[in-house]
């Protein structure tokens, strides 16, 4: 009897009860994906402003950009420095600190080169995804099948080719052989993509169960441009005339497909992919099917080893996060962005900021009355008055500066907007700036001292810390399924280029490949992700803490050295390094070798030492006569010496003795030849 289904889309054996399947699992999220409609609405300023029916064709419409500039400073903030890999040695010992380095070193490179291949900032989507809409969610796939398909084939044919060589050449052995395998597919390796992708998904775009263990089951839902998704799956799925997702065989031609999608306002399929513990479904609906019948086509199901058997949940590959996490069970408000209370303020103060420039645009230009001079019908027997305004309402006349008219022209009182409504803007302001407070802007006053300064920044920005715990808790669970898959998917060694690791013949950063096998992982997959959204003044305060918690021995060098971001291993090398070359006798054996390689000699000091020497029969400190070397001229070493005269006949048979228990090749004077007493 087989065994029956364990996964959480077990239960549903056709398109119809998978798509039912979907929209059980979407249902919930109703709420959260509208209410992160209504903030793109305000920050992209897309949302209209509020104003009354009658006055709407007059009014000049005015949409601030306080929320976008609001999140782009936080985004900005959090995201200024690349995340750094943190990894616990598991062996003790130069072993254990050297795999440390290599896995910080080579997951961060491999991190950078997964946003180089899919093109984007990985990172600033992700907190830029948190601060607007109050979720994250990154995706980490393996692609070994797309970027390493031809490898595995010039693997295959390589491997052959030499042991064919092993049975032709008798002087040529397996070994060499596995080497020379070894060599040939490691540098393949190197010139192809790297075969794990990451991306970010759009938070209204995941879907999911979750249980006590973690995530039973994940939807995603994303528009492919249909040619793309209709080519990426050429043989399984089809587009007929009305713009329906069928088998191929019932699909049109080619040439017909763009047809096929005039119909509709899109040019876009809808994907649907379901994961649970055991098997990845996707069902691709077009344009013409209707998803609540459940019309679309589902594509073979594809049995991954990403599940935890135990739990029947998923290790990955996806990975979500909060932006502020809240005690709420509402899907909606269980994480909320670091601007959702100040939503509707935003969208207020659009419509203050509206009613405020109609009042300017109405009454900037003046108008004017007409209105009879003083004393008009009153008897004057000197000179007559002007006659009287006699014209009817809304006459126009036009005046010419300088002319002399018979009646007096006023100003008329205008309208104003009232003092309330310059209250109402002034209240809309200051709420807002506890979004985003002017010290993080770097507006300050001129009577705040530094220290102050800095404490109100430090402060200001523990509202982000939430944000930046949940995104580093969420990107370290990323990396150690990265580590998982490299043992236990892939199976094979990956190359990365990044900085190399200092050690004590090579100090200084340089760049090279970064190997990364499962020998290397020893199913250890336990990683820490440090961002590190700090000014220069934060860091100064945190040296003194850690130097202060150093001499009270509260922490250890290494605790110190990790919690600001260095390396152990990498610190260590190098101060011994520095301690070694600061040492007198490695900087006099070094100066030694540098001078005798230039072939330097004291010039001075060796005329000092002919001119103390006394020659035969003069006086020292007096130049001999004829002595090379006089005033002005060089002296040439050994120029002048005394040269001794040549040995007499018989000194051979007397010197003979005096070889006797010396030192082989050293003559020595014989007791003859010495001089004795009173001669």
């Amino acid at each position: 009897m087989a065994e029956a289904r364990r996964g959480y889309t077990g239960r549903a054996g056709d398109t119809k009860d998978l798509l039912g399947l979907v929209r059980d699992v979407m249902a919930p999220f109703q709420a959260r994906n509208q209410l992160m409609q209504y903030a793109d609405e305000i920050i992209f300023m897309d949302r209209e402003v509020e104003i009354p029916d009658e006055y709407r064709d007059t009014t000049l419409e005015v949409r601030l950009p306080h929320a976008l500039h609001t999140v782009n400073t936080i985004a900005a903030a959090l995201s200024v420095n690349p995340p750094k890999i943190h990894f616990d040695p598991v062996t003790i010992g130069d072993t254990g600190l050297r795999n440390q380095t290599l896995r910080e070193k080579g997951f961060e490179a491999a991190w950078e080169r997964q946003q180089h291949e899919s093109q984007r900032r990985l990172t600033r989507q992700l907190v830029y995804s948190q601060v607007a809409k109050g979720e994250a969610v990154a995706k980490t796939i393996p692609r070994a099948r797309r970027a390493w398909g031809e490898y595995y084939e010039y693997a295959g044919t390589t491997r052959r080719e030499l042991y064919d060589r092993v049975e032709r050449e008798h002087d040529y052995s397996y070994e060499q052989s596995d080497a020379d395998y070894t060599k040939l597919t490691e540098e393949y390796k190197r010139n192809i993509p790297y075969p794990i992708a990451s991306m970010d998904v759009p938070p209204e775009n995941f879907f999911y169960v979750q249980g006590e263990d973690g995530y039973t089951c994940i939807v995603e839902v994303k528009d492919v441009d249909y040619y793309t998704c209709l080519e990426r799956y050429k043989g399984e799925i089809g587009l007929s005339k009305n713009g329906k997702v069928v088998p191929a065989a019932m699909g049109v031609s080619v040439e017909h497909w763009r047809s096929s999608m005039k119909g509709s306002n899109t040019l876009t399929l809808r994907v649907y992919e379901v994961w649970d513990s055991e098997y990845c479904r996707t069902c691709i609906c077009g344009p013409g099917d209707n998803f609540l019948r459940g019309d679309g086509h589902t594509l073979k199901e594809w049995k991954h080893n990403y599940g935890i058997r135990e739990t029947n949940t998923l290790r990955g590959p996806y990975f979500h996060c909060f932006g502020v996490s809240t005690s709420s069970r509402r899907v909606e408000s269980q994480g909320l962005s670091l601007i959702f209370g100040f939503l509707r303020m935003y969208e207020m103060l659009n419509s203050f900021i509206t009613m405020q420039t109609q009042t300017a645009y109405r009454y900037a230009y003046t108008a004017y009355k007409r209105k009879p001079q003083p004393g008009l019908g009153l008897a004057d027997g000197v000179m007559a008055l002007a006659p009287g305004v006699e014209s009817q309402d809304g006459q126009k006349f036009k005046i010419t500066p300088g002319s002399i008219v018979p009646w007096d022209l006023d100003p008329i009182e205008l309208g104003k907007g009232g003092i309330d409504l310059e209250k109402m803007i002034a209240f809309a302001r200051e709420t807002l700036n506890l979004a985003l407070p002017a010290v993080v802007q770097g507006v300050v006053s001129g009577d705040e001292s530094g220290y102050a300064l800095n404490q109100a920044s430090h402060l200001a920005r523990l509202l982000w810390d939430p944000i930046i715990d949940n995104l580093e808790f969420m990107l370290s669970g990323r990396v150690g399924f990265e580590s998982w898959l490299i043992e236990h998917d892939l199976c094979e060694a990956v190359y990365v280029l990044g900085e190399l690791p200092a050690t004590a013949r090579r100090r200084a950063p340089g760049r090279g490949w970064l190997r990364l096998g499962p020998e290397d992982l020893h199913g250890n997959h336990t990683y820490h992700v440090k961002l590190e959204p700090m000014t220069p003044t934060n860091d100064l305060i945190q040296l003194r803490s850690a130097g202060e918690a150093l001499r009270l021995r509260i922490k250890t060098p290494r605790e110190v050295i990790e919690d600001s971001g260095g390396n152990y291993d990498e610190n260590r090398e190098e101060w011994l390094v520095y301690d070694i070359e600061q040492d007198p006798r490695v900087k006099g054996d070094r100066i030694n070798k540098v001078l005798q390689k230039l072939d330097i000699r004291d010039e001075e000091a060796i005329r000092q030492a002919l001119t103390a020497m006394p020659p035969s029969g003069g006086v020292p400190g007096q130049e001999p006569m004829g002595l090379p070397g006089g005033a002005g001229l060089p002296v040439e070493p050994g120029a002048g010496l005394p040269v001794l005269p040549p040995p007499p006949p018989n000194a051979a048979e007397g010197m003979q003795p005096g070889l006797v228990g010396g030192v082989p090749g050293t003559p020595t004077v014989p007791q003859a030849m010495l001089p004795q007493p009173g001669m």
